[in-house]
């Protein structure tokens, strides 16, 4: 889900996309324009906790929580409130819900931004739009390779704005969707308590913030999307696929000052191993060619490797989840990836492994939608994290 490849890109799009997800659960139910007022929050097949028919009564205003555990920007949290409107297909059943909303978040690092939002399901759901609008201003730590090849982190602070554009065709009735998508994405960079003395290797190109004190950098990225999903919820899915290929351009002519390509394959499957346990496995990969600017380089993503500490103009990663029932709604999950960044094909044995491991738990908060919730651990070279995860942390 990144946007340039940097932990911003991140934080905003998950913003973004945990709206569209809201809007686009529970599909195949009636919906009522109440959010929460009448609504029962006991389920009637076992009297558990639980609010499927509150997210069914999807019309009007919703409050969402955002809760950040990202290692590279600290603890932090933030509330999107979004209007939804229910769509209905011809036979009268719910399509997904149009979103349009606020966001704003902070972290203990001194990190902010706040966004606005819209999303749109349009013919029945044969297209379907989401636009966004960004202001933020991050902290984030940015590693480099010392003249004695140790890699040291140096704070950048990214004070930048940017504009999101993308609509998506479905081809056919199938569950495959293609598209363009535009995004546009400023950023005045300054070395954080920056110390003259540091020893960063002269490869490095933040070195040229590190002579210039400040920078400001400018990205226009035109992009073409196709995605598949047959997955059988968005949150917490047990079954199914999701795959595609995101390609993203940007040029001089274009108004950006990098010239570069980035293409992301993946693919997300989760297979059932019995009525009780769940296991998914994930690919993801990122290239980069042309001169790509040291904050949208790829770096690997997985739980307990903070964002951008393992970057280069190409990544690799795969993982495996693995979740089971214990008792009643609640659940155990463990989980463990592996992956590399590294600039070029011959410099891959070379590169180091990073690795994820760890485990958590999870309670079934929406029995209809297949919404779990619960927090992670884990682990990897040298840090460790928790995260919240609200559906899926994929």
């Amino acid at each position: 889900m990144h946007l340039t490849g940097t932990v911003l890109s991140f934080l905003v799009l998950s913003i973004l996309f945990s709206c569209e997800t809201w809007g686009q659960a529970n599909q195949k139910t009636k919906g009522k324009k109440r959010f929460l007022k009448g609504h029962s929050l006991k389920d009637p097949e076992d009297g558990a906790f639980d609010i499927s028919e509150m997210l069914e009564g999807r019309g009007g205003f919703a409050p969402l929580p955002i809760i950040i555990t990202e290692p590279a920007v600290g603890y932090g949290g933030g509330l999107v409130i979004t209007y939804l409107r229910n769509n209905k297909s011809d036979s009268g059943e719910n399509l997904p819900a149009d979103a349009t909303g606020l966001a704003g978040f902070g972290t203990q690092n001194g990190s902010w931004g706040v966004a606005a939002f819209h999303s749109n399901y349009i013919n029945q759901d044969r297209m379907r739009y989401l636009g966004g609008l960004l202001k933020a201003n991050m902290n984030l730590d940015f590693y480099f390779q010392d003249l004695q090849g140790e890699k040291r982190p140096l704070e950048v602070g990214l004070d930048a704005w940017g504009v999101l554009q993308r609509i998506l065709f479905r081809v056919g009735k199938s569950n495959l969707f293609i598209g363009p998508e535009y995004v546009f994405f400023q950023t005045q960079n300054t070395l954080n308590d920056f110390d003259p003395d540091t020893d960063i290797d002269p490869d490095f190109d933040i070195t040229e913030i590190a002579a210039n004190v400040q920078v400001k950098s400018t990205l226009s990225l035109v992009g073409l999307l196709l995605d598949y999903d047959s997955r059988n919820s968005s949150y917490t899915p047990d079954t199914g696929i999701s795959t595609g290929l995101s390609t993203r351009y940007s040029a001089e002519f274009l108004g950006s000052d990098h010239a570069f390509w980035l293409i992301n394959p993946y693919f997300i499957g989760y297979v059932p191993v019995s009525k009780r346990i769940f296991s998914g496995y994930r690919f993801k990969s990122n290239f980069g060619t042309g001169d790509l600017p040291f904050y949208a380089k790829p770096f690997v993503q997985m739980r307990g490797v903070p964002a951008a500490k393992y970057q280069g103009d190409i990544t690799m990663q795969v993982e495996t989840e693995w979740r089971g029932f214990v008792y009643r709604r609640w659940s155990l999950v463990g989980f463990a990836g592996t992956g590399k960044a590294f600039d070029s094909f011959d410099e891959f044995n070379d590169a180091d492994w990073v690795y994820s491991y760890g485990g958590g738990f999870r309670y079934l908060l929406a029995r209809k939608n297949k919404m779990h919730v619960g927090i992670d651990f884990a682990w990897s070279n040298e840090d460790f994290a928790f995260y919240l995860i609200f559906g899926s942390f994929w």
